[in-house]
């Protein structure tokens, strides 16, 4: 499986899953807090065991980012992205 967020312009800004899963639910954050507010996209691909691709899959994100105030200090911003791994 690979999860890969891309900006609008199409680099690449965070690979956040890269590897093999056991079947079931998963779920990996996207810590945006160095990334500016905007459109994304994550694009999920999941292979079998043979290598040919189950699912090509890209979703569109909106990251939208509070501003705080000088005495507060910033929570981690980000997505939280799940998804199932099937047989």
């Amino acid at each position: 499986m690979r999860l890969i967020v891309y900006d609008v312009l199409g680099r690449e800004v965070a690979q956040l899953v890269n590897g093999t899963y056991e079947v079931g639910y998963h779920s990996t954050t996207w810590d945006a807090t160095g990334v500016a507010s905007g459109v994304y996209f994550a694009h999920f691909t999941a292979k079998d065991g043979s290598g040919n691709i189950r699912l090509n899959k890209v979703n569109k994100l909106l990251l939208t980012k509070k501003i705080f105030a000088k005495h507060k200090s910033p929570a981690q911003q980000g997505f939280q992205i799940g998804y199932r791994a099937k047989r």
